[in-house]
């Protein structure tokens, strides 16, 4: 890494950590500590690159160690925030990092020639065991400790799928690139920290709107998406038959399964937006041009979740076969799972609250005709 002062004048210094702080604020406010301990992270490197403006002068300070320590230890801090888990804000991991943050400050106040010698020593020697072809490549140890933690932070987004994850990866590659081009460092600072309040926002839009059971949106996005129908729409209510005996006779867990399994093939056939209602009810909502083959499109999806029986998934079920089963011996248990489906169709700009009770009530006609069919009402 080049031996470059960065400073941060006054301007810089606030507005930067304003930033910061708000995102710091907002990640705790949803309890996402693995992103608020990065902002405390990103509010620790502000504070070693804009020391200089509370204490530039004193005798015992000394901006160019300061600077240069801060920018050489940020790598390590990213590095184990990779490893830690993701616990709440009084655990154990998250104490402690926050007591290495400030030990790590005061150390670099008090200590910054000797913090900076130590460190720069560490990275020649280790950068002096490497060959020199490696070497071309890597330009000091904190790159390593980024590419390491972009790598973590990658491989629990695979196995999460948490978007948070896959933003601190890429966040990691831009203070890579930043180690690289000194230039470029405040625009990595900005980036990584964009990147990561993006993720906040989009979790905190899917804990909002987003069922986390099915993956559908819930109640609340359909309410949002009701607000926008004009005129020619209908809405369907669907209703899975006999769901409470099902949960009785098979468990909770099961009950979770039918309704993922449920939303799934629903939104696989049919031509319309699926929301959760609540319980085992799903709305179907048809727009001006899937209006007219609503009931087909309807009649699809209620073939589509009784056509194939749902296999019962048993914690217990390993994937070795008994000793002397034949290929082909071993039966799963499955369980055949039928809808009924109430559907209002309105040819004005009707009250959306009036087609959902019209369409409730078909859904009731329905149930009482036997289940497992579709009954179509106009408004």
């Amino acid at each position: 890494m080049p031996d470059t002062v960065i400073q941060l004048n006054f301007e810089q210094l606030l507005v930067m950590t304003g930033l910061f702080l708000v995102g710091f604020v907002y990640a705790s406010f949803f309890k996402n500590t693995r992103a608020a301990l990065l902002f405390a992270i990103l509010i620790w490197l502000i504070v070693g690159l804009g020391g200089h403006v509370l204490f530039d002068g004193m005798s015992w300070f000394s901006s160019r160690d300061l600077s240069s320590s801060v920018i050489l230890i940020l790598p390590l801090n990213i590095f184990v925030l990779s490893l830690l888990p993701d616990r709440h804000a009084r655990s154990l991991s998250t104490v402690l990092m926050v007591v290495l943050l400030l030990g790590e400050l005061l150390v670099m106040f008090f200590w910054q020639e000797q913090t900076h010698t130590w460190m720069t020593d560490l990275n020649a020697s280790i950068l002096s065991m490497m060959p020199d072809a490696l070497q071309a490549i890597i330009s000091s140890l904190s790159v390593v400790l980024l590419g390491l933690a972009a790598f973590i932070f990658f491989l629990r987004w695979h196995q999460t799928d948490a978007v948070m994850e896959l933003m601190l990866s890429l966040m990691s590659c831009l203070f890579i690139a930043g180690y690289y081009q000194m230039s470029i460092y405040y625009l990595c600072m900005i980036s990584g920290a964009g990147l990561i309040m993006l993720a906040q926002l989009y979790q905190s839009h899917r804990m909002a709107f987003v069922d986390a059971l099915t993956g559908l949106s819930n109640r609340r996005g359909m309410e949002t998406e009701l607000r926008t129908l004009k005129k020619n729409y209908a809405l369907g209510m669907l209703d899975i038959d006999l769901f409470k005996k099902i949960n009785d006779r098979y468990g909770h867990d099961f009950g979770d399964q039918v309704l993922r399994t449920v939303a799934t093939r629903a939104r696989k056939s049919g031509r319309c937006r699926i929301f959760r209602y609540g319980g085992e009810e799903f709305c179907l909502v048809f727009r001006g041009g899937q209006f007219p083959m609503a009931e087909e499109s309807s009649e699809q999806i209620r073939q589509a979740i009784c056509a194939t029986p749902i296999a019962i998934r048993s914690r217990f079920r390993t994937d070795k076969k008994p000793k002397g089963s034949s290929k082909g011996a071993e039966k799963v248990a499955s369980v055949k799972v039928s809808v009924s489906i109430g559907l209002a169709m309105s040819f004005g700009p009707e009250d959306p609250a009036r087609v959902i009770e019209i369409a409730d009530k078909a859904l009731y006609a329905a149930k009482k005709g036997g289940r497992n069919k579709v009954v179509a009402r106009k408004v």
